[in-house]
């Protein structure tokens, strides 16, 4: 009996030795794990958990788990079921649902996610349940980044003004802006459904649908189309594919390109027209660099002085093409505008490389850098030997007319005190009279009643100047005149001579011009950009548009030097422009009244204005579309840019050098397959090159997109003279691999931060660390930038890497630039990696934990159960002979009572 007793209390201290042994296992797990007993009651709880809920352990078990563990749901703030009574009502592993908070006992709430499984016996019956849930804090600010980066990308497109719509292959509506030519009514803006329905209301494809063709094709499509209204539209459909080349969505972009197509029309006609002015005006531009002293001629320029195009020489050289009698004057006035800032503009004679002599007219302009020093002479060249010679014909001709002035087609009137003395036949022709009945005739019988008073008046003052009246002819018709008077003396008598010039034309030209002039004016006003005349950079006249875009007001602007609504560092293109003539749109930077800079287009032309030539020029403000350019360069080279076709199978010629990798927790938790797509996901928008490393420096991944870095890295492998990898990897001359783990990855792991450097190979690597909760487990990192493109810098890279020249810069050039923004997306995208690979391999480390726990709870559990049903069947033996002694004591006692009653009988 003692022995008995004895092995009962031995089992005892052996199960509870095994549930201190387990109580320590449960402790010691990295997630929080609590264990009840079928009533709910807490029975065992872990430090992690204590942390979480506030609870200690002393305090928590034999608590309803409800208290303990207070869950509610994040969106309806309602109390969420236990998990413990799921368990128990389906014995089977259970997990709560998303978006679960547990309130901490201080009122913390903690976004959690758990799971809670049933303990068994070994006859399988459930005897409580294990809780184990985390913190999910860091995961949701993770998903609410990408949410937000999501959010973003959906409000970028969002003010673009084109029509861009994303599409399934099924034709329904993945994603739309809603904008452009394609815009609906808000009602039916709503995703998911069909293009055709949503946008036309049409319940089948449309008839002239671009996207079959991109579907079966699987390439772009793009082209311009005129509408009936007269509106262009520029149509593009892009493909984008999923990895085995099938389409996975199209996106389609329709913008309206009507202003541009117009702008294109007006471009090609004013073009013609500046071809047409430029041959005829014989005018073109120059500048000498006052450093190298050496002449630079526009075509024009050279076509004057009959040399090739592109002709530059010494300015001794053009100077010796002034005729002799000029040279020395062309000397001081030159000389003077090089060191003192002198203007001129001359009129001189050059003589031709063929020796022709040609009447020029020639300006010069000092430029000065910022300091005030002159570095430049610029200014016009014009030939003027035809207008030279029309002056002089002029002349010519005014002394024929003096000579001849008795033979004009103009009528002359000689009057005395306005009797009729003598008229030419002008006269009689212009009147309708004969000539005997002009002389001695009244000469207001030839004017009209209304301009008697300004007649008289005229002639009482003898005024010389023109003067305009109404002419009646014989036959009773009017007719305008002009009137020009002198008084002569002839024979010692005084005479007026009257010239009558018929002005009709000109009166309906005046009208027309007049008209025109109106015309001009409103359009001039009505035009959204602002609009100037100058003459030579002296505003005559301005539109209202110029006023709002300067803001200087219009009696400011008109008189003032246009040159000052142009910032300092664009007037010396705005100059050289308007000496040139030149009458292409074009950029530079405005300048505000307030002193505010800002982009503009420039488009000039040289016009006909109040009997000269002068120059109109529109101003456009740029400030808006250079803002909507850049937003739309980013969208357009997204859209339109195919995601690099990663070889992720290449390997070097050296080998795969995760091969080496001893057992690497990186490599085993994650996988090669995995780390593979995590790394395409920032790596297909540089398509260079990246590397994933264990703690130790193994490779867990390396992968080669670029042409650049697969020749640059096995350059640098080949100088280590040894076909063995790892003892490449320790000889210092693998340049790429050195730059990658001692330069980058292994100071990020160091560090615990980002690393950003310029790589050994002429571009840039950018590494960062892989965090496993608090540990650094690892680094990755990726190539970016564009290859060096500069000849001395290759020169280096081909010396240092010892490679022929001429491929390396093959090699450079190959390479497609990635704008800055993309780069940082790819950084973003590789900092989400980094995160995701830490935690697959948290993740793992858990799982493995937990099943070790877990088998280790089995074998626990198994060892206890083998334990008490031993015990119980020793305790069945020992209840069965305590009964049979019971029975053999009760027998005894009959036995003894039967005797005793025997012996009072005898």
């Amino acid at each position: 009996m003692i022995k008995k007793t004895r092995r009962a209390r031995n089992a005892t201290d052996l199960q509870w030795k095994a549930e201190e042994t387990l109580r320590a296992t449960l402790l010691s797990i990295g997630d929080a794990v609590i264990s009840t007993d079928m009533k709910g009651l807490v029975a065992v709880m872990n430090p992690v958990a204590e942390s979480l809920t506030g609870w200690s352990r002393k305090k928590a078990v034999g608590q309803p788990l409800e208290t303990v563990f207070r869950i509610i749901n994040a969106h309806t703030r309602q109390p969420v079921e236990s998990p413990v009574a799921k368990v128990l009502k389906s014995g089977k592993i259970t997990g709560l649902a998303n978006h679960t908070l547990l309130i901490k006992r201080n009122g913390q709430e903690i976004p959690i996610a758990d799971s809670g499984a049933p303990i068994r016996n070994e006859a399988g019956d459930t005897t409580g349940v294990v809780l184990v849930f985390r913190d999910q804090t860091r995961e949701n600010a993770a998903r609410k980044t990408l949410e937000e980066r999501d959010t973003r990308f959906q409000k970028v497109l969002g003010v673009v003004p084109d029509m861009i719509s994303i599409h399934s292959p099924e034709m329904d509506i993945l994603y739309s802006n809603w904008q452009g030519y394609a815009a609906v009514p808000d009602n039916r803006r709503i995703l998911h459904t069909k293009c055709h329905k949503t946008y036309r209301n049409l319940d089948d494809t449309c008839p002239d649908c671009l996207a079959i063709s991109v579907l079966e094709t699987r390439k772009p499509f793009h082209k311009e189309t005129r509408l009936l209204d007269g509106k262009w539209l520029d149509i593009r459909v892009i493909p984008i594919l999923d990895k085995d080349g099938d389409v996975e969505m199209f996106v389609e972009w329709v913008r309206d390109i009507t202003d541009s197509k117009q702008s294109e029309e007006e471009l090609k006609s004013n073009y013609a027209m500046l071809q047409i002015a430029g041959e005829t005006a014989r005018f073109g531009g120059w500048d000498v660099d006052l450093e190298k002293y050496i002449s630079h001629w526009s075509d024009t320029v050279a076509d004057i002085h009959e040399v090739p195009h592109g002709y530059a020489p010494p300015v001794e050289e053009g100077i010796n093409f002034y005729a002799p009698e000029w040279r020395d004057k062309i000397t001081q006035v030159f000389t003077a505008c090089a060191e003192k800032g002198i203007p001129y503009d001359e009129e001189m004679e050059i003589i031709t490389s063929k020796g022709k002599r040609v009447r020029v007219r020639t300006i010069g302009r000092a430029v000065k850098d910022e300091n005030g020093r002159i570095t430049k002479v610029q200014g016009s060249f014009q030939d003027i030997t035809e207008r030279k010679q029309a002056e002089e014909a002029l002349r010519e001709s005014e002394d024929r007319f003096k000579k001849l002035a008795s033979f004009t087609f103009e009528g002359i009137v000689i009057h005395r005190n306005a009797l009729v003395i003598d008229v030419n036949q002008s006269t009689v022709k212009l009147l309708g009279y004969e000539r005997k009945e002009m002389v001695g005739m009244n000469l207001f019988k030839l004017i009209h009643p209304d301009f008697h008073a300004s007649v008289k008046d005229n002639l009482q003052k003898q005024v010389a100047t023109p003067y305009q009246i109404l002419v009646i002819r014989k036959d009773g018709s009017t007719f305008y005149a002009e009137i020009e008077a002198r008084d002569i003396a002839y024979n010692d008598e005084f005479f007026r001579v009257a010239c009558i010039r018929d002005i009709t034309q000109r009166k309906q030209a005046e009208e027309q011009l007049k008209e025109s002039e109106e015309r001009f004016r409103a359009l001039h006003n009505a035009s959204f950009g602002g609009i100037a005349i100058h003459d030579k950079g002296l505003i005559l006249d301005c539109n209202q548009g110029l006023s709002e875009i300067t803001g200087y007001s219009l009696d400011e602007l008109i008189g003032m030097d246009g040159l000052l609504l142009i910032a300092p560092e664009t007037r010396d293109l705005v100059m050289n422009n308007i000496l040139a003539g030149y009458e292409k749109p074009y950029e530079a930077v405005g300048l505000r009244k307030n002193g505010e800079s800002y982009p503009i287009r420039l488009e000039a032309r040289n016009i006909p204005y109040k009997g000269k030539t002068v120059r109109t020029v529109e101003f456009r403000d740029l400030t808006e579309s250079k803002r909507t350019q850049e937003a739309l360069k980013r969208i357009e080279w997204m859209l339109s840019k195919q995601p690099a076709a990663l070889e992720s199978d290449y390997v070097q010629p050296y080998g795969d050098l995760s091969q080496l990798n001893t057992g690497g927790l990186i490599l085993d938790s994650v996988g090669k397959d995995v780390l593979k797509n995590i790394a395409s996901d920032f790596l297909r928008l540089l398509e260079s090159s990246s590397a994933v490393y264990e703690k130790n420096g193994d490779y867990a991944l390396g992968i080669f997109a670029s042409g650049w870095c697969r020749f640059m890295d096995q350059a640098s492998r080949e100088l280590c003279g040894t076909d063995d990898n790892k003892e490449a990897m320790a000889c210092g001359k693998w340049l790429c691999h050195d730059c990658c783990w001692k330069e980058a990855s292994l100071p990020a792991m160091e560090s615990g931060r980002p690393v950003d450097i310029e790589c050994q190979g002429g571009i840039h690597l950018y590494a960062s660390p892989i965090f496993a909760g608090d540990e650094v487990i690892g680094a990755v990192n990726f190539g970016y930038g564009d290859p060096p493109r500069d000849k001395q810098k290759l020169e280096e890279l081909a010396e240092k890497y010892r490679v022929p020249l001429d491929v390396l810069t093959k090699k450079a050039e190959a390479y497609e630039s990635r704008p800055a923004y993309i780069i940082e997306t790819a950084k973003e995208r590789l900092q989400a990696s980094v995160h995701l690979i830490g935690e697959i391999v948290s993740r793992r480390i858990m799982e493995k934990k937990i099943l070790t726990l877990n088998e280790r709870l089995e074998q626990n559990i198994a060892e206890k159960t083998r334990e008490l049903r031993a015990r119980i069947r020793e305790l069945e033996r020992f209840h069965d002979a305590t009964i049979q002694r019971e029975f053999r004591v009760k027998e005894l006692r009959d036995e003894i009572e039967r005797l005793k009653k025997g012996e009072g009988k005898t």
